[in-house]
């Protein structure tokens, strides 16, 4: 596929960005692809300005991980952005360590107890991995990925990538990381 300047919102689900091309592991109504995740992208190198993926990279198994983050590699443009945004392991642990309970019911619905909080994070809707800062960032260098930085919600320096969810749960428990090719 020839494309230039594309912005893909990998792992869309439900959450259709108009201007982005939105692809997902499963067919939803409005998105462009739907492919298995792990594949190669429907792309050439280096056509991708952007990519967004916001809760998926903890549904990828580890071994498909640095697979998935070469493929990230290879459409992005020179110069071109990742944002990924993930559950924060830390964040889980600390409002385990707080026992704050409040904190897991906002973020998760109805745990009755800051272990079933915990284990929730790492056993609800097939997640696979759960990152924090170091693993991430880690990982994103050993893609390849350069300039890793920690962000937060909304707050980066590229307009288009201010998209992340503002819902409530998601706005207390993810870890933003910015990355480029």
């Amino acid at each position: 596929m020839q494309m230039h300047r594309v912005k893909l919102h990998f792992g869309c689900g439900p959450r259709v960005l108009p201007g982005w091309v939105n692809i997902d592991g499963w067919s939803f109504s409005g998105i462009d692809f739907a492919t298995d995740l792990r594949r190669p992208l429907p792309f050439d190198d280096a056509t991708c300005r952007l990519i967004f993926t916001e809760h998926v990279f903890e549904h990828i198994d580890a071994e498909f991980r640095l697979p998935v983050l070469h493929e990230f590699l290879r459409v992005l443009q020179p110069g071109g952005t990742l944002r990924i945004v993930v559950p924060d392991c830390e964040q889980f642990v600390d409002a385990y360590t707080r026992r704050d309970m409040a904190w897991f019911q906002t973020v998760l619905g109805r745990p009755t107890g800051g272990a079933e909080g915990l284990n929730r994070v790492f056993t609800m809707h097939t997640h696979r991995v759960i990152d924090d800062w170091e693993s991430l960032s880690a990982t994103l260098r050993a893609a390849g990925f350069s300039d890793v930085e920690r962000s937060s919600l909304n707050a980066s320096a590229i307009p288009e990538l201010r998209i992340d969810s503002v819902e409530p749960s998601r706005a207390l428990c993810s870890l933003y990381v910015e990355a480029r090719r």
